[in-house]
């Protein structure tokens, strides 16, 4: 079982486990999902399609060609070469890994990434199992038939009262919360404020009180290590759990009613809400140039000329490269590595990495994909910037980045 994961995978069997995949894809947004799976499968457990919308009258429907793997360990690289041998014959423009394992092995995340380029005419992307059990912790109504093989005894209670408000039904899920008064954890405490909020939205009555105490229990939530939680179950630092709470639309009507109480309360935590740098990469992370080579961020110097969106032929010359230190970053569909305020363009604008969901589209060159990968390392890490003549926006990784802080 995963650091990160409090999901029991071996009480489930392959057919299950693909079962689990395929609700996860339709909740991302995939369409035309059909299981093949079995021995003659030709490399394919699920077919789907994903339609990218990339402006008012432009969208485009891609294929993709997913493999689930439930596995207690890494793949290894003769197995998924083989698997992706067969994928060719499909021609899909995506292959997706989604495996129970966590984390790949180094030697074949390396041997992924080597050979997409030089070997398939298809983007590779993986979601393991840290990924899979972070979309059902949050989204347990996937997994509602699974739940009590899935969840470990002292999580259950908290996922069950969680598929009832993925239900709607508020009453009875903090009905629930108050009959485990005795061993109310922080968790528990953050799903009753986000109860009584949208109880306190849907009726006038009992709505001062719903609302007092929604600001209470939110409170007691981040008072008692919410964070520390979160941090422990989704691997989250504790900027992307403030973000996810400053953000949860189950919470929007407390806002609404006291937005000054709300800042404050989440202030007290002691964290900033808000990142206020423009965002950096790690030393490693290629960037574009004209000429079509790339070189790492930290090896980019002033008077380089640099790829832009705007003029990706000309370039843009590089007047200025910073590096900072930063004590998190996140790793995006394994691709690139940046701090959590670094501004990447999806198909819903800019979005700081901090503010990225599982399915959000970002777009690149020669790239548009959907993040399936949201990977968070607390660390120590130097981190670059570079600053362009008459320009903010340039390629990392084949992404789309900025170079200052765009509030999303």
């Amino acid at each position: 079982m995963s650091k990160y994961s409090f999901l029991c995978w071996d009480r489930i069997n392959a057919g299950e486990f693909e079962q689990l995949c395929q609700a996860i894809l339709g909740s991302l947004g995939f369409a035309n999902l059909v299981r093949i799976g079995g021995s003659g499968d030709r490399g394919r457990d699920i077919v789907c399609n994903l339609t990218i919308n990339v402006g008012k009258n432009l969208s485009f429907m891609t294929n993709w060609v997913v493999q689930c793997k439930h596995y207690c360990y890494s793949p290894t690289v003769s197995k998924l070469k083989d698997d992706l041998t067969k994928a060719l014959q499909h021609e899909p423009d995506f292959w997706l890994l989604m495996t129970s394992a966590s984390p790949l092995s180094p030697s074949v995340h390396d041997w992924l990434r080597a050979v997409e380029k030089k070997q398939f005419s298809f983007r590779i992307l993986v979601m393991d199992g840290v990924e899979i059990s972070r979309i059902i912790l949050q989204r347990p109504v996937l997994a509602h038939d699974m739940m009590d093989r899935l969840f470990t005894d002292d999580r259950l209670e908290t996922r069950q009262i969680m598929a009832l408000m993925g239900k709607r039904h508020y009453d009875k899920a903090l009905t629930t919360i108050q009959g485990f008064q005795g061993r109310a954890t922080p968790r528990m405490a953050y799903l009753e404020a986000c109860c009584r909020s949208m109880l306190a939205q849907r009726s006038k009555q009992n709505r001062t009180e719903n609302v007092e105490k929604a600001f209470a229990a939110l409170k007691e939530a981040l008072g008692s290590g919410y964070l520390t939680q979160m941090n422990l179950t989704l691997g989250w630092p504790p900027e992307k759990v403030l973000y996810e709470i400053q953000s949860d639309p189950e919470l929007q009507f407390l806002k609404d009613q006291d937005l000054s109480c709300f800042i404050k309360t989440l202030e007290a935590s002691g964290y900033a809400t808000r990142g206020e740098g423009g965002g950096c990469f790690v030393a490693d992370t290629p960037i574009r140039f004209p000429e079509g080579i790339e070189k790492p961020i930290s090896s980019v110097e002033v008077g380089d000329i640099v790829a832009v969106p705007s003029r990706p032929s000309k370039g843009a010359f590089v007047i200025g490269v910073s590096h900072v230190n930063e004590n998190c970053v996140v790793s995006i569909n394994d691709r690139v590595w940046c701090s959590l305020s670094q501004s990447l363009l999806t198909t819903w604008g800019w979005k700081r990495a901090v503010a990225l969901q599982y399915g959000d589209i970002l777009l690149g060159y020669p790239i548009i994909e959907p993040v399936v990968s949201l990977r968070y390392e607390q660390n120590t890490y130097e981190v670059y910037m570079i600053r362009l003549a008459e320009e903010h926006v340039f390629y990392a990784s084949d992404y789309i980045a900025h170079n200052k802080l765009m509030i999303d």
